[in-house]
């Protein structure tokens, strides 16, 4: 019998509980887990973020204020969508017509402003930064407190956010 190889220091994952929208493969003795039982919402803001990130990637700085408007829409509108998702105010529907709305007029600020435009720019840069400092971090050993996680993705943001709009000044 094969032995497992485990990170030290991280429990044995556990497998989710079934349910009647999951698969079970079982491969080598271990069971692989396809779970079809997501959420609508954030399968579409998935999917979003995924054709605004090929957006990106082709026209770049060719559109400049159409990149800017996409990231004012993406922070706004994902901001804003979860306010209202944790407030409970409205439907889920009007949730998300709150969110596009905001998203529209948040991304027409930062497109018309352009040192606002930047500084979003680079926050989200720093955000993406943050996520992999996570990551590596976790890797290494469990963070204990949640406030360590926020601490890094804002300071990343705020100082590549900051660095953005130096380098653009000069």
């Amino acid at each position: 019998m094969e032995k497992e190889e485990r990170i030290p220091g991280h429990p044995r994952p556990s497998p989710p509980p079934p349910t009647q929208n999951t698969t079970v493969f079982i491969q080598n003795g271990r069971c692989s887990y396809i779970d079809t039982d997501f959420d609508l919402v954030l399968a579409l803001i998935c999917s979003m973020l995924l054709v605004f990130g090929v957006v990106y990637s082709i026209f770049g700085y060719r559109c400049f204020k159409a990149i800017m408007f996409l990231t004012g829409f993406i922070f706004g509108s994902i901001v804003v969508y979860l306010i209202c998702l944790e407030e409970n105010l409205l439907t889920q529907l009007g949730n998300v017509a709150a969110a596009v709305g905001a998203g529209a007029l948040f991304g027409l600020i930062t497109m018309l402003v352009q040192y606002v435009g930047l500084f979003m720019t680079g926050f989200h840069t720093g955000l993406l930064v943050g996520v992999i400092v996570i990551v590596v971090l976790d890797f290494y050993g469990h963070m204990s407190t949640v406030w360590i996680t926020v601490a890094v993705l804002i300071g990343c943001g705020l100082l590549f956010a900051v660095l953005t709009d130096r380098k653009s000044v000069v």
